[in-house]
């Protein structure tokens, strides 16, 4: 019998200003998953081999936080997924950021709270690269790209897009942190940043993430974001998926697109033209674990249809249904889904995704998220 299961009671009017505190070890063990997700990533980078190990070290930190005396629906709905992630290994790491978010939820672990220490956590990462490359630790390779016309570089990392990757993320971060006050100094900043980056690095994709998060942040802040606007932001992930397979699927007719995103759309198809229908109901194992190039097709290799589907409808139904509280996280969840188009950011965890998918998963979630 499922018993009703309170959420515990946890004063975070006295330690947001002490945000490492911890109120119990299960609250550790949660913040102890969140940082390792912040840094896998990067040390997959270094050490691709460890990614699959720090997964599971998550997962164990986030079984042992679960209060298991007491049970509810999330809760068994979380156990029986995990069941079927040890059987198609691929949805692992969709497994763990679901558990995050319920735990997140659980425990009353604001937003604001995720975003400090990502950004800590970050800021951290990118001054240790730097370092190594002025400590000849690792080489700045330099690369030649027609699209940008110049010699773009990689700052140690192997790619110039991860370079552009943990930028994005750590001011998006700062979106959070700075979307009440300080906004005129997150604009220059971030405007500053973001070129910068732009210019030694290539990545596109970073540069149009913080574009759109000061657009959507300009009509935010400015009241020009109408409720009537919740019904064409809720089918945003229904559009993008089927405007990347479609233009996938006929690409004869989308060659300049093809050629905009570095051959993605061909990727794609190289990809998907041997599924079989059973492969795109439920996803299909990939013989080289690697980071795809568009989250949309990440989604339909880990869980198909049936994933993407319960994206869909979990973002509209959130959308749809707490768009007043959700209207100050639009320029967040606008830009990850926006540049998910060209880039892996939300299928596996890290400092964003986390967040992201607390926003999402708030329409079925029994413990509503703090948002303050």
């Amino acid at each position: 019998m499922i018993d009703k299961v309170s959420t515990p009671h946890i004063d975070y009017s006295r330690k947001m200003n002490r945000w490492y505190i911890f109120s119990s070890y299960r609250e550790l063990l949660v913040m102890f998953a969140y940082v390792v997700a912040c840094i896998s990533y990067y040390i997959s980078w270094y050490q691709p081999s460890l990614e699959s190990t720090l997964r599971y070290v998550m997962g164990f930190a986030l079984l042992a936080s679960i209060k298991w005396t007491g049970w509810d629906y999330s809760k068994v709905a979380l156990i029986l997924f995990l069941l079927v992630s040890l059987v198609a290994r691929r949805l692992l790491v969709v497994w763990i950021i679901f558990a995050l978010v319920y735990q997140i939820d659980y425990l009353r672990i604001p937003i604001r709270r995720l975003a400090k220490t990502g950004a800590v956590i970050l800021l951290i990462l990118i001054f240790i690269q730097l370092e190594m490359v002025m400590l000849d630790i690792v080489q700045n390779n330099e690369w030649s790209v027609l699209k940008v016309k110049r010699i773009i570089h990689d700052c140690g990392t192997g790619n110039p897009n991860r370079a552009g990757q943990i930028i994005l993320f750590f001011l998006l971060n700062l979106y959070i942190l700075f979307k009440d006050n300080r906004r005129i100094t997150y604009i220059i900043a971030s405007l500053a940043i973001s070129s910068l980056i732009y210019y030694y690095t290539g990545s596109r994709t970073g540069l149009m993430g913080i574009i759109i998060v000061l657009f959507t942040a300009f009509a935010c802040w400015n009241g020009m974001i109408r409720n009537w606007m919740r019904w064409p932001l809720a089918i945003i992930p229904l559009f993008f998926f089927a405007s990347t397979f479609y233009m996938a699927l006929n690409m004869e007719d989308s060659g300049d697109v093809n050629e905009a995103t570095s051959g993605r759309l061909y990727y794609i198809v190289t990809l998907t033209k041997e599924y079989t229908p059973h492969e795109w109901l439920v996803g299909a194992p990939r013989e080289i674990d690697e980071p795809l190039d568009s989250t949309y097709l990440d989604i339909i290799t880990k869980g198909g249809i049936l994933l993407a589907t319960f994206l869909s409808l979990t973002f509209a139904a959130s959308i749809i249904r707490f768009f007043k509280v959700t209207i100050p996280y639009l320029p967040f969840i606008l830009a990850l889904m926006a540049t998910g188009l060209t880039e892996t950011y939300f299928t596996s965890p890290n400092s964003v995704s986390i967040i992201l998918w607390v926003l999402i998963l708030q329409s079925i979630s029994k413990y509503k998220p703090v948002l303050k």
